[in-house]
């Protein structure tokens, strides 16, 4: 975002218009590829709450407010996590939508058995022990 820098109000303009044109695209692409599980509408909302917190970002950095650059910074990467769960599990459901029925113990050749399980659970620092209860 170097219009920051130029202090260039046509340029940031033009950079936005770019970037809400993206989080459109992008939306009905996800939209599409989930069969509409991760709705166009509500993912393009999160997209521009993102979007508009990694630029309050950008701008607060540039303006050398750092102690705010860096809780704009842990604020959009907490977002994000919410949503890449939310994306993960519309992807998961459109997968396992796909695959032949199984039994309700789904057996090791069963193809749903070899679906990743809790992926978007896991969390940082190595908690899926704390998620399933073993280490």
């Amino acid at each position: 975002m170097s219009y920051t820098a130029a202090n260039d109000d046509a340029r940031r303009a033009a950079a936005r218009a770019s970037l809400r044109g993206f989080e459109n695209r992008l939306a009905e692409f996800l939209d599409s590829a989930t069969g509409s599980r991760a709705h166009s509408a509500d993912l393009a909302k999160a997209f521009l709450a993102h979007d508009e917190m990694l630029t309050q970002q950008v701008e607060a950095f540039a303006g050398k407010d750092y102690p705010r650059a860096h809780e704009l910074a842990y604020a959009t990467y907490q977002d994000m996590v919410g949503l890449a769960r939310q994306l993960a599990d519309a992807f998961g459901e459109s997968v396992a939508a796909r695959l032949p029925a199984c039994p309700a113990a789904r057996l090791p050749g069963c193809p749903a058995a070899r679906l990743p399980q809790g992926g978007p659970r896991t969390g940082a620092g190595g908690m899926t022990g704390a998620m399933t209860g073993s280490r």
